[in-house]
């Protein structure tokens, strides 16, 4: 099922938000941190119906959303991009010099001195 593109937006924030704190999302956290432009009632409203969609849920009553299985398995197939991240990974690790050591523990050493880029999910 395609969502509308708001739809798919606040699914998105949800996840983002879900995987970063990985508490329940509400819809004043998604009005703090993103520029919906819209109020959060509206935010509910439309949490409520990726609910109804079977991509989000909540563990009470008064509690934010959580993604389900099917809002992770959009999220995955339609909200990001693994080819451009991939891509952009690859070109990070052709612009690293290789590591130098004889032995793991050097080659270790060398990368702990080095520090690690991070890598987007």
């Amino acid at each position: 099922m395609e969502l509308e593109d708001r739809n798919k937006r606040v699914l998105q924030a949800v996840i983002d938000s879900y995987i970063s704190s990985g508490s329940p999302i509400g819809s004043s956290v998604l009005v703090k941190r993103f520029d919906f432009g819209v109020s959060s009632a509206t935010l509910r409203n439309i949490m409520a119906e990726l609910e109804d969609l079977g991509y989000l849920t909540h563990p009470h009553t008064s509690a934010g959303r959580v993604p389900t299985d099917l809002g992770y398995r959009y999220y995955l197939d339609s909200l990001i991009s693994i080819e451009n991240d991939a891509d952009e990974f690859g070109d990070q690790l052709r612009q690293t010099p290789p590591l130098h050591g004889d032995d793991l523990e050097d080659l270790m050493e060398e990368a702990s001195r080095r520090g690690g880029g991070s890598v987007r999910a």
